[in-house]
């Protein structure tokens, strides 16, 4: 059978982690992480590039919070000029392909999204260690 000492009593840590301010975490930790998918999805979109306004048009909107949620929007803005096509439905053709046109589906968000899950959690996870230390937790 597995056990474990602590120095810090289960009660002590409960108490310690009711004092932890999301409120002032979450925006930082979602604005720190999400470069790491910004270069992923540049980097994944780049094979597909035809005039490059897609891709440059890749930003990091700042994190929100609605009800008792945060979020963080990254991807392709605005619209292309030459085309007049916004770019989110350029990535959204090249995602799931365009059945009238015959082009294929060439998947970028999904693959993005599970190639920087884990670098994504270990950068939110520094982000709430620095703020224990910073806290004294």
């Amino acid at each position: 059978m597995a056990s474990f000492e602590t120095s810090v009593g289960l009660d002590e840590l409960m108490e310690s982690l009711t004092t932890v301010d999301i409120e002032a975490i979450a925006p930082i930790a979602l604005e720190e992480s999400a470069p790491i998918v910004k270069a992923k999805l540049s980097q994944l979109a780049e094979p597909h590039r035809d005039t490059g306004a897609m891709i440059r048009s890749i930003k990091i909107q700042r994190a929100k919070k609605k009800r008792d949620k945060y979020s963080i929007f990254v991807g392709p803005s605005g619209v292309d000029r030459k085309s007049g096509t916004r770019n989110m439905e350029k990535l959204a053709y090249l995602e799931y392909g365009v059945r009238e046109n015959n082009q294929p589906a060439t998947p970028v968000i999904t693959p993005t999204v599970r190639a920087t899950h884990d670098d994504v959690c270990d950068k939110m996870q520094d982000v709430f260690n620095r703020y224990l230390d910073r806290n004294g937790l």
